[in-house]
């Protein structure tokens, strides 16, 4: 999930990656420094998850997480997107209707907070 979640932020600065409209002019705005400084946290801890492996999904480094203003700056489907969740978990943040995953469990109407089980992977 990081290393892909690295790729992306690689991909969205150099302008190679398409659909994530506000997080795009977001990482592309950035002076080289705090841009650098988000990709070596975010290798730093690639290197601890693989170093110790939890059984968990790791979260995200919270420095990274604010700098790239993850739960300020973009919608849910954007969050979704750049955090690989399901499009049916997705859906559910938005629309908190019946959506095709059936294990939509929500805390809160048209919030993140909602918790979908999707195979191994569980999203809140």
């Amino acid at each position: 999930m990081l290393k892909n979640l690295l790729h992306k932020i690689e991909k969205l600065r150099a302008g190679e990656l398409e659909g994530f409209k506000t997080l795009k002019e977001h990482i592309q705005s950035l002076d080289e420094f705090q841009y650098q400084q988000i990709v070596e946290r975010l290798k730093f801890q690639i290197e601890i998850v693989e170093k110790y492996n939890p059984k968990v999904r790791p979260a995200i480094d919270p420095v990274v997480s604010t700098e790239l203003g993850i739960y300020r700056r973009l919608d849910d489907f954007e969050i979704g997107k750049l955090l690989d969740y399901p499009e049916c978990c997705i859906k559910s943040f938005v629309d908190c209707e019946d959506v095709a995953c059936t294990n939509v469990y929500p805390l809160a109407p048209n919030t993140l907070t909602n918790i979908c089980a999707f195979e191994t992977t569980l999203v809140i």
